[in-house]
Order: structure tokens, then C-alpha cells, then sequence
């Protein structure tokens, strides 16, 4: 199990989420990507500054612009508009998995008898006529109705007619958004733009509860953490109380593919962007040595300084190797690694010594920290890497091992002659 501070868990989800960094999303491709990883974007029409889907993706995605949000919903059909998370934006191929919430649209329909002919009278106008708003169908009055699924239409009273069966058909899935004209939606039949074997595909999962389940784990994966407590993250959930709640966390846990086992493989990803980016932070330390590996990080020791990004910090340390030598320090000035988080990676051997502070400066002068002291006192007891059997033979000669020295050592010593043998730097032919 994989232990964060706060700190560590608010650099995760800023990585997942493309905002620590270099862009991890990158135009069109990379704006479809996101939403795919978050599962869904939630869209609020008001638009103070730019509307809450557009906000979501400009944040995170390089030349993002309004019209590549529109080409993905409206002219590549790779996005669709639909209640999720509220009234949302998610991928398409994802739109087998809502036939329970379009089935509860139909089902409440019933319960508005004057809806029947005037569905009849809106797709036949449609089939004709192409896209509407509810401005442009012909359909005078208003009726009783409300949507079984969202928040539209008028519970206590009447809702215009020509909105009402609009958005009736729509979320019973017979019509889609075909654009957008500021707040005002258009819609048309589903049938001329999504294929037919996606609108005929069956439920994927058999029941509500796996269902839910699916859910669950779209939602966790979308933030990248979330807690088994109540939440607004879980909200459109339908009828998920806190046991069920709890059965689908031990469920999710218990599959084949753990959490664990998940969560593995994003942090490589993670890892991977960030070494790339020249950014590493103390917190790798907690991560698996099996992917700090291949980027020689399993042998690093951090040191990490938090302040104002404009501050100036420079590092003073000093390294003792165990011979009892007085302490030299040197100095080094740090780079801000990432909104204000400076770091240095060091290699510590067995019963070596790191003392080191910190000296700062900002407008309110220059500033030193406390001393602090690290001391490498444990060693791998399952070596791998040449840095191990090193820390083992250290170890064992202060233990007095003498048996276990001459064993490490011959160790060390056939990796070398084994590395040596495979891998031969030949001289270039002169020219």
C-alpha cells in the first residue's frame, strides 16, 4: 500500500491531471484524451469567462480553443452531450453504458400522457426538416413535464411544450445535440449521426449494482484519488447508500487487477513525465523500486525546500563519508522544480553522513534554516543494482561479517565481469 502526505497526494492529481509540468494534452487528440481519462466534464452553460467545459480543457490541454471542443461534439461525433455527473460531456463510446438512465427517461415519460403524440409530431418534423430548437418547432402551449434523469423542466407546474418534448427525446436518447448556438441547443436525430451499432448495443453491465461499480471506479479514476466517504463526487449515483458504497470498494479491491496494481502503473506514467521534465521530488522515495529502477532513482536520497517561486534558495551540505573529517560545505543555488519546490537528489552509501541547510532570499532579506542531518544506516537486504551490494558489503564489514564481505564481494565483483563481457565499447575505425 502506497503512503501520500497531502502535499504528495495534491502533486499526484496535479500530474494526472496535466496541470504540473509540461502538457501532457496537446490539441484535439490530446483534449479527447482528457476526457477520456476523467471520464466525463461536467457543462454549466453559464459563461462568465469561458463556459466550465471550456475552462476544464483550455487549463489542461496546449492550443486548446472553443472550436476544437465544438469539432469533437458536433463534426467528429468522438464527444457527446448527456446527462452524467449532471449535464455532462463524455466520450461516445461510452454511450452503451447510460441505456439504464435513458430506459428511466422512457419510463417516466408515462407518467405525461399529452407526450406521446407530441413526440410523434416533433420526430416527424425533424425527420423533415433537420436540426430544432425548441424556438423552431412548430408546437404551441405547454404541458406538465419534467425530466426523469436532469434538472430540466418545471416540477410543480408547466413546462413549454415544444422544450419539453425536445428534451423528453433527448434523454431517452431518440435525439442528440447537433450544436449549440450560445446556451441555446439544437437538436437532431441520433440515428444520422451515431452509428447503428452503437446505438443497438445492449448494456454492457448486467445489473445495477455493477453498474454502479463501473461508476464508482470511472469516478475514482476521473480525480485520480477519492476517499470512501460521502461525497459530491459520487452525486447522480442513483440510490448508492453508504453500505452498497462500501461493498463496491472491497469488490473493486478484491478483482483480479488491483488497485494496486492500477495505481502502479499510473505512477510510472507519472514518473515517467516528470524525469523527462528534469522535476523530481522527495515524495518518489515512497514509490515502488521497481519503477524508480529503470531511471537509477532507487539509490537517490531528496532534499526539498517549499517557498515563494521567486524566492532565491541556495543549498549548503556536507558530506561525510565516515572518516570523522571535519564538515566542508559547499554551496549550490537550487531551481525551482515546480511552484516553489526545490530539490536535490543525492546518493548516500552506507554510513555516510548528509548534513545540510538552506539559505533563502526574498524581499524580506536573506534567512537561513536549521541544520538538518541524514544518515545512511540501512541496506537493502535483496540487492539488484551495484549500489546495494555495495550498502551490503559496507554493512556486513561494520557488522564484522567477514564471510558475508567476501560473498558480497565476490558478487560485485561477477556483475562487474558479466557487465563487462556483454556490453564492449569498440574503438571507432579512423578515418
Amino acid at each position: 500500500m502506497l503512503t501520500l502526505t497531502n502535499k504528495q497526494a495534491r502533486q499526484f492529481i496535479l500530474l494526472k491531471h496535466g496541470l504540473l509540468g509540461a502538457h501532457k494534452f496537446i490539441g484535439k487528440q490530446g483534449a479527447l484524451e482528457f476526457v477520456r481519462q476523467a471520464g466525463c466534464i461536467q457543462f454549466d452553460p453559464v459563461d462568465s469567462c469561458g463556459k466550465n467545459a471550456e475552462l476544464t480543457l483550455q487549463s489542461r490541454v496546449k492550443n486548446f480553443t472553443k472550436q476544437t471542443l465544438s469539432e469533437l461534439l458536433y463534426t467528429d461525433r468522438s464527444l457527446v452531450d448527456f446527462p452524467d455527473k449532471n449535464l455532462s460531456i463524455f466520450p461516445t463510446e461510452d454511450w452503451p453504458y447510460f441505456q439504464r438512465y435513458r430506459q428511466a427517461a422512457k419510463d417516466g415519460g408515462r407518467n405525461f400522457p399529452e407526450l406521446e403524440e407530441l413526440e410523434k409530431q416533433a420526430i416527424e418534423y425533424i425527420r423533415i426538416n433537420g436540426a430544432v430548437s425548441s424556438d423552431d418547432l412548430p408546437m404551441q402551449g405547454s404541458i406538465h413535464w419534467h425530466s426523469s434523469i436532469h434538472w430540466s423542466g418545471v416540477w410543480n407546474g408547466n413546462t413549454n411544450a415544444a422544450r419539453a418534448v425536445l428534451e423528453q427525446l433527448y434523454s431517452t436518447g431518440v435525439l442528440i445535440i447537433h450544436h449549440k448556438n450560445g446556451s441555446r441547443k439544437y437538436y437532431d436525430l441520433a440515428d444520422k449521426y451515431l452509428p447503428a451499432q452503437l446505438l443497438d448495443s445492449p448494456d454492457p453491465l448486467p445489473d445495477d449494482f455493477a453498474h454502479k461499480k463501473w461508476r464508482v471506479l470511472r469516478r475514482i479514476g476521473a480525480v485520480g484519488l477519492l476517499w470512501n466517504r460521502p461525497s459530491d463526487a459520487w452525486l447522480n449515483i442513483w440510490d448508492m447508500k453508504s453500505p452498497e458504497r462500501i461493498q463496491i470498494f472491497k469488490e473493486l479491491l478484491s478483482e483480479e487487477k488491483t488497485a494496486d496494481e492500477e495505481n502502479l502503473e499510473m505512477e510510472e506514467k507519472i514518473l515517467s513525465s516528470c524525469v523527462k521534465e528534469g522535476m523530481l521530488f522527495e515524495f518518489f522515495r515512497n514509490l515502488d523500486q521497481s519503477i524508480l529502477r529503470p531511471y537509477q532513482l532507487d539509490d537517490k536520497t531528496f532534499v526539498e525546500y517549499h517557498t515563494s517561486p521567486e524566492t532565491l534558495v541556495t543549498l549548503y551540505y556536507s558530506l561525510d563519508t565516515g572518516l570523522g573529517t571535519v564538515p566542508d560545505y559547499k554551496s549550490e543555488p537550487l531551481k525551482n522544480v515546480y511552484e516553489g519546490i526545490f530539490a536535490r537528489a543525492f546518493t548516500l552509501f552506507y554510513g555516510e553522513t548528509l548534513r545540510y541547510y538552506f539559505q533563502t532570499e526574498d524581499e524580506t532579506g536573506v534567512h537561513k534554516t536549521e541544520e538538518k542531518i541524514l544518515t545512511m544506516s540501512q541496506s537493502n537486504d535483496q540487492a539488484s543494482s551495484k549500489y546495494q551490494l555495495i550498502n551490503q558489503i559496507l554493512c556486513a564489514r561494520k557488522l564484522e561479517k567477514d564471510t558475508e564481505v567476501k560473498e558480497k564481494l565476490a558478487q560485485y565483483l561477477r556483475q562487474e565481469q558479466y557487465v563487462n563481457e556483454m556490453f564492449v565499447i569498440e574503438k571507432e575505425p579512423e578515418r
